[in-house]
């Protein structure tokens, strides 16, 4: 049947370096659109956040938010975990890495997970090293690092299982899927998927997963990845997106 649907994570890759939103992006995902591909937002944000961009972007596909912890399909909203452990494990956490992070704004939004940044990127190891002996006592949680942010979140949630789940809901298969991403995050996600690419900056571990590796950063590397599989489907408009 060939690909129906593309899912793609948000930051790092429909935004440039600085995070900011890529038009050429945008514009792609409406000509996808416009094309019959359905289009699923799968990311660490909120759901709040994910609905609000699937609304000004244009895109129709449900949402996995919170790295897989919670996805909106067919105007309901499923939560897939429990909260309560995280923010017990949060609660010592907070205390241990003191100075070292900032919470996100969106906490008082999520579902399943805390989400907060290090203050200096040459911290992150040192955090992961600091919380360690918090998170050995709830070994059903782990810290994953985004690239951009830290999550805590619960072991049994992930973008991979989410989307296994909402594909299931739409009658679909992983055959379908063109999946791109660039953190360790979109890991299973991509390594699975049989269509699959993340832009250059992407880690090692992440790219030796993936299908197809752009040598193109951010959302110029999206584009590629998108061109890659599907250039022929959006001809004539493809010339308009060569990154």
């Amino acid at each position: 049947m060939g690909i129906r649907v593309l899912v793609t994570d948000v930051d790092g890759v429909l935004t440039d370096s600085k995070g900011r939103l890529d038009l050429r992006a945008i514009s792609l995902l409406r000509t996808l659109e416009e094309k019959g591909i359905s289009v699923i937002l799968a990311s660490g944000a909120s759901l709040p956040t994910l609905l609000s961009l699937r609304r000004y972007l244009g895109t129709s596909g449900p949402v996995i938010a919170e790295n897989g912890g919670v996805i909106y399909i067919n105007g309901m909203v499923e939560v897939l975990a429990k909260r309560d452990p995280v923010l017990e494990a949060w609660s010592e956490l907070r205390n241990v890495l003191r100075d070292l992070v900032i919470e996100s704004a969106t906490s008082f939004a999520r579902l399943t997970d805390v989400v907060f940044r290090p203050r200096s990127k040459s911290l992150v190891d040192y955090v992961l090293l600091r919380s360690r002996s918090v998170l050995e006592k709830y070994p059903d949680l782990e810290l994953v690092y985004s690239g951009f942010s830290f999550h805590l979140k619960p072991r049994s949630t992930s973008k991979y299982r989410a989307l296994l789940l909402v594909l299931e809901r739409l009658g679909l298969h992983l055959d379908d899927v063109l999946a791109v991403g660039d953190s360790e995050v979109d890991l299973e996600m991509l390594r699975y998927s049989p269509y699959s690419g993340v832009p250059a900056h992407a880690p090692e571990c992440v790219k030796s997963v993936a299908k197809y590796v752009s040598q193109h950063p951010y959302a110029m590397g999206f584009i590629d990845v998108v061109l890659h599989y599907l250039g022929k489907e959006l001809a004539p408009s493809s010339p308009t997106f060569s990154p």
